[in-house]
C-alpha cells in the first residue's frame, strides 16, 4: 500500500485534533457535573429558606408567649394595686376605729 492510497480517516495524527473540537464525553460529564452542582445548590438554598421560615415559625410562637405573659403580668399588678387599695382603706378604718 502506498501513502497515497492511505485514507485520511485511518491517519491518528489527523484525528487528534478533531478530537479536541467535538463534544467529547469530557465535555458532556463536566456538563452533568455542572448540572449536579446547581441541583446541590438549589437543595442547599431550599433547605436554608425551610430554616429561615421555621425560625421565623418559632419566634413568631416565642412573640406570642411573650405578649401573652406581659398581659399576665399587667393583670396581677392591676389586681395587686386593687388589693393595696383595699388594705390601706381597712387600715385606715382600723385606725379611725382605736382612735
Amino acid at each position: 500500500m502506498s501513502m497515497d492510497t492511505v485514507s485520511d480517516n485511518t491517519l491518528i495524527d489527523n484525528k487528534i485534533d478533531d478530537f479536541c473540537e467535538n463534544p467529547t464525553e469530557d465535555v458532556l460529564m463536566q456538563k452533568t457535573r455542572v448540572q449536579v452542582e446547581l441541583k446541590e445548590q438549589i437543595e442547599s438554598l431550599s433547605e436554608e429558606k425551610v430554616n429561615e421560615v421555621l425560625q421565623l415559625l418559632d419566634i413568631d410562637s416565642c412573640v406570642r408567649k411573650l405578649v401573652e405573659a406581659e398581659h399576665n403580668i399587667a393583670m396581677s399588678s392591676h389586681i395587686l394595686q386593687n388589693t393595696k387599695k383595699c388594705l390601706n382603706k381597712v387600715y385606715q378604718d382600723v385606725l379611725s376605729l382605736i382612735k
